[in-house]
C-alpha cells in the first residue's frame, strides 16, 4: 500500500479482501470467519511488541481449512484442553513452543471465541515442501491460513493468496515464493538442469511422491529461498546475481571471497538424504549439518 500509516486493522482488511477472492476462485483457506481472521491479525500484532524473558515474541499461527485431516509430513500435539486466545499475552506465553522454524499454534475458531488446540509441526527432513518464509500454509498437502510473528510491529499472513506482510507502517508483499510464481522456477530450470543433470525432472505441479526426480526443482528453490530469507534477515542491503561462469571475467568485484561450490552440495544433499538408493534410509544428520552451515 502506498502510504506508511498501515497497522494491522489494514492488514487485515486487505488480507480478507484477497482472500474472497481466492474462494471465489475456488481456492481452499483457513476455517475461520472474516471477524476471527481480522482479531487473530489484532493479537498477533499486540503480541509482537510483547517480551518473554527479554526477548521479542516470534512465532507462527496456523488455522488448517480442515482440523480433521493431518497433513502428510505433520504432526500434532493437542492440548488436553483448549486455551481460549483472550489476549496477546496468551500468545506470548505460548510462543517458544511455536518457533517460525517447523512450527506453530493450531488455531481454532469456536463459538467462544478463538482457541489455541495444540502445537502443529511440519516435518521437513521428511517432505519437500513449497517455498516461503515462515508459511506452514503454502505447505504441500497442507492448507490453511497462518499469521506470522516475525519480531516487534512485524507481521505476516500466509494464505491461498501472495503474502502480506506489515513491517513499520507498511504492507507489502515480500520476496516472491516459487510456489506463488512458477515464472521464477522455469527461470531456474536451464541451472538446475545443468547442475542435476537427468536427476531432475520438470512437471510445473507439485512433485509426484513416486518420483523423486519430480522434487528436485522444489528442493532448489527452497535452498535458494533460504539463502535469500537469511539476507534479508541480516539487513545488509544488496543483490544476488546469477551469471555464466565466463561472463565473470566482464565484472569487476570489489570484494572477492572463495568460491563455494553450492551446486556440488546441493546434489551431494540430494543423493546422500532425499534419494538413497540402498536402504532407502533417510539420512537426517546429512540434512542438519548442511542447513546449519
Amino acid at each position: 500500500m502506498p502510504h506508511e500509516s498501515n497497522g494491522p486493522t489494514e492488514l487485515a482488511t486487505l488480507a480478507i479482501g484477497q482472500r474472497r477472492q481466492a474462494v471465489a476462485a475456488g481456492r481452499t483457506t483457513g476455517r475461520i470467519s472474516n471477524e476471527a481472521y481480522s482479531a487473530l491479525i489484532g493479537l498477533a500484532y499486540s503480541a509482537s511488541l510483547a517480551r518473554e524473558e527479554g526477548v521479542f515474541v516470534q512465532c507462527q499461527l496456523h488455522c488448517p481449512a480442515d482440523e480433521a485431516r493431518e497433513a502428510p509430513g505433520t504432526s500434532l500435539i493437542r492440548f488436553d484442553h483448549d486455551i481460549n486466545l483472550d489476549g496477546p499475552d496468551t500468545i506470548r506465553k505460548l510462543a517458544h513452543a511455536a518457533s517460525l522454524d517447523c512450527r506453530a499454534l493450531l488455531i481454532a475458531e469456536r463459538d467462544s471465541g478463538l482457541v489455541v488446540r495444540g502445537i502443529l509441526e511440519v516435518r521437513r527432513d521428511l517432505q519437500i515442501v513449497g517455498v516461503g518464509l515462515a508459511s506452514l500454509s503454502m505447505q504441500a498437502g497442507l492448507t490453511g491460513t497462518t499469521v506470522a510473528i516475525l519480531g516487534p510491529g512485524r507481521i505476516a499472513v500466509y494464505d491461498t493468496f501472495p503474502a502480506l506482510q506489515l513491517t513499520a507502517g507498511r504492507i507489502t508483499s515480500p520476496i516472491p515464493r516459487f510456489m506463488e510464481y512458477p515464472f521464477l522456477l522455469r527461470v531456474l530450470e536451464p541451472i538446475i538442469q545443468t547442475v542435476f543433470d537427468d536427476r531432475a525432472k520438470f512437471t510445473y505441479q507439485l512433485p509426484d511422491p513416486k518420483d523423486p526426480a519430480t522434487a528436485v526443482p522444489y528442493f532448489v528453490a527452497d535452498a535458494w529461498q533460504r539463502v535469500v530469507a537469511r539476507a534479508i534477515r541480516g539487513e545488509y542491503g544488496g543483490a544476488f546475481a546469477i551469471v555464466n561462469p565466463a561472463l565473470l571475467k566482464q565484472i569487476d568485484l570489489k570484494y572477492q571471497v572463495e568460491p563455494l561450490p553450492f551446486g556440488r552440495r546441493m546434489v551431494g544433499l540430494w543423493e546422500t538424504s532425499f534419494a538413497p538408493r540402498s536402504d532407502q534410509d533417510v539420512k537426517l544428520s546429512r540434512i542438519y549439518d548442511w542447513r546449519n552451515k
